[in-house]
């Protein structure tokens, strides 16, 4: 006998909980091998090339989202998740299948990265729609966390082991086992029994009305966004702000091989202290039921974010490297679940896949961009004194959370 007044009683959302685990074990251990080949290889200026190669990722994932988001409304969202996972399953195994042509002409794995990447956000707006529909609204927030601190903690475990894996069984190795995550995972969502149904405007759709085409519902979700500003303002704000944070993903591989002269296994080490971070504010979080001012949080999470960035570009000793990636995942942890939990509660369900969608846009859209720059300006000037630039702009720009307009409501996390 389930008890669906717990999370951990709902058997589908333990298929979702188990399924975006095992997947994101996977894209862990892909995201890091690359990092490795890329660096360990002796390829000429390899942090820019590493640069271009995650900017190709991130293109992938945010150019595509919200035509993936538009899918995920307008279709079986079981159907959805499946097509993303199987679909990345393939296009890693043809990379397998072709690895050796990439140590001739590594550039051409950008456009491989931009087709393994495009699958993640319809998996992940799938994925973010269906909560409301797996489980009761009381239990949402819930969810919401659970989902943020599975996400980093199976993070942590891939890159725990991804440092073991690319010394073991090499780069091909870590991708092999990438794709056999996502086929284990796509298994998982093909037994949910729950009906998620696509949802409708039951404000303006009518019984006997036609269905409105792909495109028309992909312009409803930006003019939903457009039309409420206070959540506009909360989602250019995000974008800045990710121009400064996001460089942390590319940063820790190039300070573990350039600044210290690590192996894989430092790598995986502040990979794991990142996720470790986020895991521990996430799982707090998920156990406080109260009322949370979300944006003063907001502020001191990017703050903390600023002051851990300027802490890791003074550190001249790989020990104290960590504490500094644990207290950035900390404030990276906050910000990520006070905003999901209230996108959940607040967005209408009928647009949400439309609405994750472009929040993976609009937060993601400079992202490209900054992992280009950092994979540069790591060449040129040094990353240390990039993490220290980026820590200061951070820290200044905590203050403009307190300033944006607010969205109406109370919200418990």
């Amino acid at each position: 006998m389930t008890n669906e007044n717990s999370l951990i009683g709902i058997p589908d959302f333990r298929k979702l909980y188990t399924a975006r685990f095992i997947s994101t074990v996977g894209a862990k251990f892909f995201a890091l091998a690359i990092s490795w080949w890329v660096l360990d290889s002796g390829f000429e200026n390899a942090s820019s090339l590493l640069g271009i190669i995650m900017a190709a990722t991130a293109l992938g994932t945010f150019g595509c989202a919200p035509f993936m988001g538009t899918f995920a409304d307008k279709y079986s969202k079981k159907k959805t998740m499946l097509v993303a996972l199987i679909g990345e399953a393939v296009v890693v195994g043809i990379v397998i299948l072709i690895f050796p042509v990439f140590n001739h002409l590594p550039l051409l794995f950008a456009v491989f990265a931009v087709l393994i990447y495009a699958f993640e956000p319809l998996f992940e707006t799938s994925l973010q729609s269906s909560l409301n529909v797996v489980v009761k609204p009381s239990l949402v927030p819930n969810a919401v966390s659970a989902i943020s601190g599975i996400t980093s903690f199976s993070q942590a475990l891939g890159a725990a082991c991804a440092g073991v894996a690319i010394t073991a069984l090499g780069v091909l190795g870590a991708f092999s086992l990438d794709c056999a995550c996502y086929l284990i995972s796509a298994w998982l969502i093909a037994r949910l029994v729950t009906k998620i149904p696509v949802k409708s405007n039951e404000a303006t759709n009518e019984a006997n009305a036609p269905k409105a085409s792909y495109w028309k519902d992909l312009a409803e979700g930006f003019l939903y966004v457009y039309k409420d500003k206070a959540l506009l303002w909360l989602l250019v704000f995000f974008a800045v702000v990710n121009l400064f944070v996001s460089p942390i993903v590319l940063a820790l591989p190039i300070i573990a091989k350039t600044v210290f002269d690590g192996t894989a296994l430092l790598m995986s080490g502040y990979e794991v202290s990142l996720a470790i971070g986020i895991v521990a504010i996430t799982t707090v979080l998920g156990r406080v039921s109260r009322k949370f001012n979300r944006y003063t949080g907001g502020f001191w999470a990017i703050l903390l974010c600023g002051i851990s960035l300027v802490g890791l570009s003074f550190c001249r000793h790989e020990y104290l490297t960590f504490g500094f990636v644990f207290l950035f995942g900390v404030g990276l942890g906050l910000v990520n679940v006070s905003m999901m939990t209230i996108f959940q509660m607040y967005v209408p369900v009928y647009i949400q896949g439309r609405f994750f969608s472009i929040v993976n846009t609009i937060a993601g859209a400079v992202i490209p961009l900054s992992y280009a720059f950092v994979g540069f300006l790591s060449d040129q000037i040094g990353v240390m004194p990039l993490m220290a630039v980026n820590g200061c702009v951070l820290a200044v720009s905590s203050v403009v959370m307190l300033l944006i307009p607010k969205i109406k409501g109370e919200y418990i996390l």
